[in-house]
């Protein structure tokens, strides 16, 4: 009697009779949690606001002063504008409209009240935010300054890939002078503990990352190797190497998760995991479960949301999101257990933004990630359980593991459920296999919470729905499990199963069990 819960994510590469059976052979569209079973659909994303302009959303930068005031910049085209989060646009400067703008909360000089911003594309010289006036920041160099990356670290901003005016020095790293982020060398060494200081890759490879984790900076080659600075000082700071080979593949294919670096490599999710010794370092292979999905991928894009704990992986050229759910990684290393879900949608947006990001929240100032499109629109993810922007119902379906040895034949069962406040449909398949192949379709009908009053202007009995007073029919139910049978004809040596709901609200299926009433040994 197979009965189903729904732990573990999708395990597309793994012999489907073999998996655990709480995770499953295909499926999109459903969440993950530690200690949740059942069944439920991945949160919407909803529209929060459209630029001015109405062009294409293609970068950010978010100041947080040292007084705790915090503001956001968007790209828009060739347009900065100050976002309050939601409808507001004031425009603050221009950019080159094929600029990729960058100015993440690790590149803001907090004892400077500054946040620096660069280009991915290096179209746009380096600027900077003060909360006021967008601004070219005052560099020392002679020319012009461009940098796809920086990080600031120990009063030190720290810049990877640049140019300056029309030389392109992609495989250099530039630290500035503690303190002044735009006092900079590429030609002098030295001298001074604080002194500005520069770098070129061990393998002249172009730079394309730059984070810090593990205490260390680390910084990922084109086609290369992943390095680390080492050294304490300006005199004698290096590049050693930290990971040969298996660099990222894209400009932003590498994303600090704080106990951990993650890896978008060509058809390859992996983690950069130290071990007893640091420099001893093991890469795992975080995406083996997936394996089948990625196997054309070849350039990534990965965000971090540290507030919901996942890690948003977006394969270049598909309409398609692979979702890691950070909380599970240690259940994936112990048992292999996935932990992952893949995230589709019906909305013109179709999972391919010109932009994805994570910032606190000008509203609130809670992190949460944010995506552009192509006509300027900002869309906020996990906004809660229901359609995506224009009435976009979310399809989101899990199929089992193969169940057979017997020939069975009169297969009974139900689906356990919590009703919410709008209707929805579970369809239930039975893919039967074996020596005969077809569906079973069973869809069950749940209806909407009945919290009408009963026998006039009370509920039944005089209750009222509330936990003390529960009135009956009430919306006191409405965190109770309901049961509806189900029934699939049909004989065969095994069958899979398939529950799916096209999701208008939220949703949550606790378990769904089958057995046969008949059987018999093959």
């Amino acid at each position: 009697m197979p009965s189903l819960t729904y732990a573990f994510g999708r395990n597309t590469r793994s012999t489907i009779s073999a998996i655990n059976p709480d995770e499953c052979t295909d499926g999109e569209n459903f969440e993950l949690a530690l200690g949740v079973t059942e069944f439920k659909p991945r949160d919407n994303f909803a529209l929060m606001g459209t630029a001015t302009n109405g062009e294409e959303i293609r970068g950010f930068a978010q100041l947080e002063k040292a007084d705790g005031s915090l503001t956001t910049l968007i790209q828009a085209g060739d347009t900065m504008y100050l976002w309050d989060g939601l409808t507001s646009f004031t425009s603050v400067g221009t950019v080159d409209a094929t600029s990729e703008m960058r100015g993440p909360l690790t590149a803001n000089f907090t004892t400077l009240d500054k946040v620096i911003i660069t280009d991915l594309q290096l179209a746009t010289v380096v600027k900077e935010w003060d909360g006021t006036t967008f601004a070219t920041l005052t560099e020392n160099l002679g020319g012009t300054f461009f940098a796809k990356y920086c990080f600031v670290n120990d009063e030190r901003a720290l810049y990877a890939n640049v140019k300056e005016t029309a030389t392109e020095l992609a495989h250099l790293f530039l630290g500035s002078a503690v303190g002044d982020p735009g006092d900079l060398t590429r030609t002098t060494a030295p001298t001074g503990a604080d002194d500005p200081f520069f770098l070129t890759t061990p393998d002249l490879k172009p730079l394309n990352g730059l984070t810090f984790a593990f205490a260390k900076t680390i910084l990922p080659t084109q086609g290369g190797s992943i390095f680390q600075l080492t050294g304490t000082v300006a005199t004698d700071f290096a590049l050693g190497s930290l990971y040969v080979g298996s660099a990222p593949t894209g400009d932003e294919a590498l994303v600090n998760i704080g106990n951990d670096v993650v890896i978008g490599r060509g058809a390859v999710i992996d983690l950069l995991s130290d071990t007893d010794k640091f420099g001893d370092v093991a890469t795992d292979d975080v995406s083996n479960p997936i394996a089948p999905d990625l196997t054309s991928v070849t350039e990534w894009r990965t965000v971090y949301d540290q507030v919901k704990q996942k890690v948003y992986c977006l394969p270049t050229g598909l309409s398609e999101i692979h979702v890691l759910y950070k909380n599970f990684l240690p259940a994936f290393k112990q048992t292999g257990v996935s932990p992952w879900s893949k995230f589709t949608t019906t909305h013109g947006i179709a999972m391919q933004p010109s932009t994805i990001f994570s910032i606190k929240n000008p509203v609130d100032g809670v992190i949460a990630t944010f995506m552009g499109d192509a006509s300027g629109n900002i869309y906020k993810f996990d906004e809660g359980q229901g359609k995506d922007p224009g009435s976009n119902t979310v399809l989101a379906f899990r199929e089992s593991i193969l169940f057979s040895g017997d020939e069975v034949f009169n297969t009974m069962g139900w689906v356990d459920y919590i009703k919410t406040s709008e209707a929805y449909d579970i369809i239930t398949t039975l893919q039967w296999m074996g020596d005969t192949a077809f569906d079973a379709i069973e869809t069950i009908t749940v209806p909407a919470l009945d919290i009408g009053a009963v026998y006039g202007g009370n509920f039944f009995y005089g209750g009222g729905a509330s936990a003390t007073a529960p009135g009956y029919y009430g919306a006191a139910f409405s965190d109770r499990f309901f049961r509806q049978d189900i029934k699939a004809e049909g004989q065969s040596g095994g069958f899979k199963i398939r529950t799916a709901v096209a999701a208008g609200t939220g949703f949550s299926v606790a378990t769904t069990t089958f057995e046969a009433q008949e059987s018999k040994s093959i």
